[in-house]
């Protein structure tokens, strides 16, 4: 059974040119599924999820493909710099790595702290 069943409608009750139409218009409409799809995919990331990477994605669905040139590191580097600055918008940007370091400084200092209190109870008893 196709997609959508009213082509097949279409196909059974109609001259062979409207059939084909039909056909070519839901081409068309599952090309533009797509291509919103990947638009949204690209739209929806963010922080870390972020990266000049998911241009190149977003371009490869297009018929021709990433047609752009491949980039030198430094170059890269300063893509990522500038694509960091331009698409933060003033939110402040904290990569899950950067927090797990934080969060594992935090743990260390409260472990430093919960052996300080056991041993001042240690030492009272």
């Amino acid at each position: 059974m196709e997609k959508y069943s009213w082509v097949s409608i279409l196909q059974s009750h109609f001259d062979h040119d409207v059939a084909l139409a039909a056909q070519e218009l839901m081409a068309v409409i599952e090309e533009r599924d797509k291509y919103l799809a990947a638009i949204r995919k690209h739209m929806n990331m963010r922080g870390d999820d972020r990266c000049y990477i998911d241009d190149n994605e977003l371009y490869a669905v297009l018929p021709e493909g990433d047609t752009r040139p491949q980039h030198e590191v430094a170059v890269t580097i300063e893509n990522c710099q500038r694509f960091i600055d331009c698409r933060q918008q003033g939110r402040e940007y904290i990569s899950p790595q950067r927090e797990i370091q934080n969060l594992k400084i935090e743990i260390s200092l409260l472990k430093n702290v919960i052996e300080e209190m056991v041993n001042t109870m240690k030492d009272k008893t």
